[in-house]
């Protein structure tokens, strides 16, 4: 079980954890504010920088000596694997990495978030990282915060582990541009991906890489 990082959004919100003693982040009180303006920055307080776990690690950590720094999004850290081997956009080497970085982020999310579509819990579990408050007790009312919710999936999957803020945007057009201009693309489709995440996909606007910008994968 990975070692405890953070607080527990359920319990910093006065909420019942439905992980329990099992839940890898601390059940003591944290620290949030909210700004305004094009987007809403959530904020939560600076902790150390640990060793992540997980599909990402493990994706990362097969690329020696590069070294993966969980604390910065997963798709920039890809880009700096590229530029850290001297990958141009056509070396089969790196295709062969972006195809198994896709399937280490797809994985990813399956293990901060779950993939039943149906299960209350998983749904609770993203309101929380939502920082919905209070966290409904129906399921219908989880997936319609959530779906009304404009955020970006890379940033959301990175903010599990990494416990960085994350930005929910007030438009589809803003959350738009963000995704583009910094090419955090979440893989449409992924033989790994689960329920959960595919209804995601199909419910939550997510700015396709065929779309151009300023880089991309």
């Amino acid at each position: 079980m990975p070692s405890m990082r953070g607080t527990c959004r359920y319990y910093s919100q006065g909420q019942i954890c439905p992980y329990g003693s099992s839940c890898k982040f601390s059940h003591t009180t944290g620290i949030a504010s909210v700004a305004s303006g094009k987007s809403s920055k959530r904020h939560r307080k600076p902790r150390p920088s640990k060793k992540s776990s997980g599909p990402l690690q493990e994706f990362f950590d097969s690329y020696p000596p590069f070294v993966y720094d969980s604390s910065s999004s997963a798709s920039s850290e890809f880009y700096r694997l590229c530029g850290y081997f001297g990958w141009d956009r056509d070396d089969p080497d790196r295709q062969d990495a972006h195809e198994a970085f896709k399937d280490a982020l797809v994985k990813q999310f399956n293990v901060n978030f779950g993939t039943n579509a149906d299960d209350l819990t998983a749904w609770q579990g993203l309101c929380a990282s939502l920082y919905v408050n209070p966290i409904p007790d129906e399921l219908a009312a989880c997936r319609k915060i959530v779906e009304s919710t404009h955020v970006n999936l890379v940033d959301l999957t990175d903010s599990f582990t990494s416990g960085e803020s994350i930005t929910i945007f007030e438009s589809e057009g803003a959350l738009s541009e963000y995704t583009i201009d910094n090419g955090l693309y979440f893989p449409r489709e992924n033989a790994h991906a689960g329920n959960l995440l595919k209804y995601l996909l199909r419910h939550i606007r997510n700015p396709s890489a065929n779309r151009g910008g300023r880089r991309r994968f």
